[in-house]
């Protein structure tokens, strides 16, 4: 039986991405009648939460063409929830790492001024 986070988000089993603060997986909207696909991101650490608290903070914060919204997350755990874990829902990203790559190599002058005009108000601590 797939798991399913929130009572509306269903794992199809398919592991697209992740990092060292959680793994990225593949989900579908049970709830929506188009079963639309989402990537979840799951927190791999709870000790870390944190820090993947501030993250989902400041996605909501940030409206950017290349920066994922957030559609719904975990929030906090209930009293009684042994086993809770953290995640938010994103769009799936187009296209892929490789297609990306090339984005920012030599063109820090486009990364530093977002960075210091968004998310330089954030910060990140743990």
């Amino acid at each position: 039986m797939a798991k399913i986070y929130g009572g509306r988000y269903e794992n199809l089993n398919q592991d697209i991405g992740g990092g060292g603060q959680g793994i990225i997986l593949r989900v579908r909207d049970i709830q929506d009648p188009s079963s639309k696909e989402y990537a979840l991101k799951r927190l791999k650490d709870p000790s870390r939460f944190v820090r993947f608290q501030s993250e989902i903070e400041a996605l909501r914060k940030i409206t950017h063409p290349n920066v994922m919204k957030i559609i719904s997350h975990s929030g906090e755990p209930q009293p009684g929830d042994k086993e809770h874990k953290y995640w938010f829902v994103m769009p799936i990203a187009s296209g892929n790492l490789v297609d990306r790559k090339g984005l920012y190599e030599g063109n820090l002058d486009g990364v530093l001024p977002f960075y210091y005009t968004h998310l330089s108000r954030f910060s990140l601590t743990v």
